[in-house]
C-alpha cells in the first residue's frame, strides 16, 4: 500500500454548492475536468423529473420522492461519459480504493447514509426516521493522521471534515429504504461531450416516457395517483409513535431534503427554460412556468404535511387527498405538453 503522508488533498477540486446532492456533486466532478455545466441542466440531462411513492413493511412510513431513480445514469448516458458504479461488503476495501483514488489526485463520487453525518444535523440529534443511504457526497482529502476525510455536500460551503470511523458507518449503514453499499462511482470523462442541443432532446424524450409510462405503479404519473388513493390508510397502517414522523419526514422529503423546493420541479423548471434558450424554443420557455406553478402547489402540500405534525391533525390524510389528486392532473396535463414539445423537437 502507498504511504500516504499526514494530509493529501486532490488539488484543484473546487466545491461549487448547489440544491440537489447527485447533481452538485456530478456537475462539480465535470467541472473538475473542465466540462462546465449548470446543476439544472445536469438535472434536467439526466431525465430527473419523477415521482416515487414507495411502501415497504419494513419501512416505519412510506416514502415519497420526485426524482427518478437512473438520474445519474442517464445523465452520463446523455453526455457519452461512461460512468461506472462499485459496491462492496467489506468497508477495508471500500476504504483503500478510496485512499487509492485520492492518493491519485481523483475526487471521489460515494453515497452515504447522511444520518452518519455530524456537520449535516449541526449540534442536534438526527430526527426518528432520518436515515437515508442515497446521499451523494465527493471526498476530495484524506488526512490519516488526524483520522479525518475532507468532503463536498451540496450547500454546505466549503469542504466538510468527518471522522474517518463516521465515514465509514455512513458508507455500510443497512437502513433501508436506500442502502449506500459502501457504493462508488468512476467516471470516464472525454474532452468532447455531446452537443447540448443533441442531449438536450433526447433527455426530454426520456423524461416525458418516465412520467407516463412508468414500470409499476408506485413511479410517475401512475404513482402520484396510487399516493392520494394510499394516504388515508397511514393512520391505520402507521404505527401512532411514528405518525407525525412520518408527516414531518414527508415534509422534508418534498421541500428541503436536496429537491431544491416544490419535490424537484423547481430544479425542472429552470432547466427546461436555459434549455428553451439554448433551443430557441419559446413553448419550453412557457412550460417552465407551469413546473414553478406546479412546484408552488407541492410547497403547500408539503407545508400541510408539516403543520399537521405540529397540530397532531387527524385530518390531515383526508385533507391531502383531493390536493394531491390536484397536482396529478396538473401534471399530467404538463407531461403531456413537453410530449407534444418533444414531437416537434424530434421531427426531421
Amino acid at each position: 500500500m502507498i504511504r500516504m503522508k499526514k494530509e493529501k488533498m486532490v488539488s484543484k477540486f473546487t466545491h461549487r454548492v448547489g440544491v440537489h446532492c447527485a447533481t452538485t456533486a456530478f456537475r462539480n466532478l465535470f467541472a473538475y475536468e473542465d466540462h462546465h455545466l449548470s446543476e439544472d441542466m445536469c438535472f434536467g440531462l439526466g431525465s430527473g423529473l419523477g415521482f416515487t411513492y414507495w411502501k415497504d413493511k419494513r419501512m416505519p412510513f412510506p416514502f415519497v420522492g420526485g426524482r427518478t431513480r437512473d438520474l445519474e445514469k442517464e445523465l452520463c448516458w446523455n453526455l457519452g461519459i461512461e460512468m461506472k458504479v462499485y459496491e462492496t461488503h467489506s468497508r477495508k476495501k471500500a476504504y483503500s480504493t478510496l485512499r487509492e483514488l485520492i492518493l491519485k489526485n481523483q475526487p471521489v463520487i460515494i453515497n452515504v447514509d447522511l444520518y452518519y453525518l455530524p456537520y449535516f444535523w449541526g449540534n442536534q440529534e438526527p430526527p426518528p426516521g432520518a436515515h437515508f443511504g442515497g446521499h451523494f457526497i465527493v471526498v476530495a482529502g484524506i488526512d490519516e493522521e488526524k483520522e479525518v476525510a475532507y468532503v463536498a455536500d451540496t450547500n454546505f460551503p466549503g469542504l466538510q471534515e468527518v471522522a474517518l470511523k463516521r465515514l465509514e458507518e455512513a458508507r455500510d449503514s443497512k437502513h433501508k429504504p436506500f442502502p449506500p453499499y459502501n457504493r462508488w462511482y468512476i467516471l470516464e470523462i472525454p474532452q468532447e461531450l455531446t452537443p447540448l442541443n443533441k442531449a438536450i432532446k433526447r433527455a426530454l424524450t426520456k423524461n416525458h416516457q418516465e412520467m407516463q409510462k412508468p414500470p409499476i405503479k408506485n413511479l410517475g404519473l401512475r404513482g402520484m395517483k396510487y399516493f392520494a388513493q394510499d394516504i388515508v390508510n397511514w393512520p391505520q397502517e402507521i404505527a401512532p409513535p411514528s405518525l407525525n414522523p412520518a408527516l414531518l419526514n414527508t415534509y422534508i422529503y418534498m421541500e428541503e431534503d436536496g429537491t431544491g423546493g416544490g419535490l424537484f420541479r423547481r430544479i425542472y423548471a429552470r432547466f427546461l427554460k436555459e434549455a428553451g434558450e439554448i433551443l430557441g424554443n419559446e413553448a419550453l420557455k412557457d412550460l417552465s412556468s407551469e413546473y414553478e406553478k406546479i412546484a408552488n402547489h407541492w410547497t403547500n402540500l408539503a407545508k400541510m404535511f408539516l403543520e399537521a405534525s405540529k397540530t397532531n391533525d387527524k385530518e390531515i390524510f383526508t385533507k391531502a387527498q383531493p390536493v394531491i389528486l390536484e397536482i396529478a392532473t396538473l401534471e399530467e396535463k404538463a407531461s403531456l405538453q413537453l410530449n407534444q414539445i418533444c414531437d416537434g423537437l424530434n421531427k426531421p
